[in-house]
């Protein structure tokens, strides 16, 4: 069956007090759907946790992952913070993925699945499961409230109608009025059971390299769904290297960009944090105005 896709509000809020509205587009499967997805999740996100503790990455990854039980964000930013602390001078990258979901490549996907089952070819019904939420149709929410003449899409969500179209007449007609199509050979739907477990498949190989790359020079990786951060103990003279290394790996994967807004590079010495963004980018350290990141991290430490 069709998705439907509606737009998720939420508020950011800018260091000088103003607000930053934002939405992301996430989107619901059926019930029957849902129960398919969730199958498939299952088996997949076991074969998932045994590769990336034989290949060391375990604990690196840890969004949608069953195998931190009692924890959430506040615990693995806390490690991150205790990891920062110990060291006596450090780099930390931090950054996010452009429109992650909107821009995973199918055909690599794909490659990652088979990776993650140990076959060179996806069986038939894994290829059917794959092939529905990379081909997948959908339904604006907004046209949904309409064709049922709901006020908006909370009353349309909470209605106790058992389905949207009391007959397969009213659902081809609207199939062929309103329903969308990804014709695109990449971006899955955010918001289906499985789409979580693919996120992760797809950045196999980038969180082996980095992980590898970062412990090897003493230093820490982990990413939380389209979020990383990176801590390098290093030097002025090392840092600009250790991150051509790293933007490398990530040109590696397909469509994985970055936001430049949101990467950011900071110097953790003797207590204090320092922004560096312009050591990666012009190949000069200077401080700039502390933002509420750098704020945050100044007020963890001091505690």
């Amino acid at each position: 069956m069709p998705f439907i896709r509606f737009k998720s509000m939420y508020e950011k809020y800018t260091t000088q007090g103003g607000r930053n509205p934002k939405s992301r587009d996430l989107a619901y499967c059926s019930h029957i759907d849902a129960y398919i997805y969730q199958l498939y999740a299952h088996k997949m996100t076991k074969k998932y946790n045994e590769l990336t503790n034989a290949i060391g990455i375990g604990k690196c990854v840890t969004a949608y992952r069953n195998t931190f039980p009692g924890q959430c964000n506040i615990d693995f930013a806390y490690d991150v913070f205790k990891f920062i602390r110990k060291t006596d001078s450090c780099f930390i990258i931090i950054g996010d993925f452009t429109k992650f979901f909107d821009r995973l490549d199918h055909n690599y996907l794909k490659e990652q699945c088979c990776k993650i089952l140990g076959v060179t070819r996806l069986p038939e019904d894994y290829y059917k499961v794959f092939k529905s939420i990379t081909k997948y149709s959908w339904f604006e929410s907004d046209d949904l409230i309409k064709l049922t003449n709901s006020k908006n899409y909370k009353e349309f969500k909470t209605s106790k109608r058992d389905m949207i179209f009391s007959n397969y007449d009213e659902f081809r007609k609207a199939k062929k009025n309103h329903l969308k199509k990804n014709k695109k050979k990449y971006g899955i739907p955010q918001g289906s059971p499985l789409s979580a477990l693919f996120a992760n498949v797809y950045m196999l190989e980038f969180d082996k390299a980095i992980n590898n790359f970062a412990t090897s020079n003493n230093g820490l990786y982990r990413r939380y769904s389209d979020d990383f951060i990176i801590v390098l103990p290093s030097s002025s003279q090392k840092i600009c290297s250790q991150w051509n290394y790293v933007d490398s790996v990530r040109k590696n994967i397909p469509n994985l960009g970055l936001q430049p807004s949101k990467t950011k590079v900071f110097r953790y010495e003797n207590g204090t944090l320092a922004n560096c963004d312009t050591l990666l980018l012009a190949r000069v350290c200077r401080q700039k105005k502390c933002g509420i990141m750098e704020k945050t991290l100044r007020g963890l430490f001091r505690g």
